[in-house]
């Protein structure tokens, strides 16, 4: 319920916050939310009941969240090399989870418990503060502020490729979020210590945050449609590695390769809808792509961890996901000549 309640709260926060005002548009206003996020993690930390963790931690921390997220790549959709720095952003997002997430478990193993959030409150602190700092005195650029309506009135074709966007962004994310969701289960359902499931979170993070920075370094090589297509096959092998064999190690290497295809996903479907609108029209249209991401993350773990419950297995799981995966491909595919014939 945390972790559903979070997604709910990010994609939320990814959705409004374009719609507050110039307020929004610079990277200071990611250090308010930063300061809040640290406000809300203590609060957390601290909590004396269940109900109000949730609504620090889900509601308050996740919204933050999204609001920073969503701030930090509209900066970097208006600099120079703008889909490079949208996927390195996108990536770094990523990195954080797999650096802090680890340190924290280890510490609310002990007798810190929450308190270890703390930890992760002191990083918002610290990164405010910088920014607070570093921008100091400079005039921060912000773009024309568009209304919805002009920017749907744009391109006749505006609404056909965000639907696509859209569908490609939820079907594609699926497997991943199942994995990153449910790796620990899987991985000890097959006879894992959890030494070796504690190894596979490592490589499943270290995947994911690979596969988001491919995509920055090869970017402006590659066509983003490609990418994201590209992604959906690493995926589907995979996913055909997990259903197809029981052995520890080889699961271990199929959840990693989904991480990583996932982070490409991750990654590509932000530097495709930059690539495909102006840089003026990325906060208002990435909001809403943003939004199949949260369909996804609220029902791809959950219905995975239905059929397990009536399989007592994962294979039928993994079936789902394939399946889910080639559709998204072919949407993918359908996307890039959309995309070519428009060019």
């Amino acid at each position: 319920m945390v972790f559903s309640l979070s997604i709910l709260a990010f994609t939320v926060a990814v959705y409004l916050t374009p719609r507050m005002g110039r307020f929004t548009q610079n990277l200071q206003s990611g250090a308010v939310f930063g300061v809040l996020a640290a406000v809300a993690l203590s609060v957390a930390a601290i909590s004396s009941s269940f109900i109000m963790f949730v609504a620090a931690f889900s509601a308050g921390f996740g919204f933050c969240s999204g609001a920073i997220y969503i701030i930090v790549l509209n900066s970097a959709s208006q600099s120079g090399r703008s889909r490079m720095m949208t996927a390195f952003m996108v990536a770094t997002f990523g990195l954080g989870a797999a650096i802090l997430g680890p340190l924290v478990r280890f510490l609310s193993a002990g007798d810190t418990g929450l308190k270890a959030l703390i930890v992760i409150a002191a990083c918002f602190v610290i990164s405010a503060t910088f920014t607070f700092v570093s921008t100091r005195g400079f005039a921060i650029q912000t773009v024309q502020t568009i209304s919805p309506s002009s920017v749907k009135s744009s391109s006749p074709n505006r609404n056909e490729l965000i639907v696509l966007l859209w569908l490609v962004f939820c079907l594609g994310s699926a497997a991943g979020l199942m994995t990153l969701g449910l790796a620990v289960s899987i991985i000890e359902y097959r006879g894992a210590s959890v030494w070796s499931s504690g190894i596979t979170l490592s490589a499943v993070a270290i995947g994911n945050t690979v596969g988001r920075l491919s995509v920055g370094i090869v970017d402006e090589k590659i066509k983003s449609s490609i990418i994201v297509a590209v992604a959906m096959l690493i995926i589907g092998t995979g996913i055909l590695v997990c259903g197809l064999t029981s052995s520890i190690p080889m699961t271990a290497a199929g959840l990693t390769v989904i991480a990583a295809g996932y982070g490409m996903v991750a990654s590509g479907v932000p530097a495709l809808t930059q690539s495909i609108f102006e840089s003026n029209q990325f906060r208002h249209t990435y909001s809403i792509v943003f939004s199949a991401w949260g369909v996804a993350g609220l029902s791809a773990p959950w219905i995975a961890g239905r059929l397990f419950d009536t399989w007592n297995d994962y294979s039928l799981a993994f079936a789902v996901a394939f399946g889910v995966t080639i559709m998204a491909f072919l949407f993918a595919l359908f996307l890039h000549f959309r995309c070519e014939r428009r060019a």
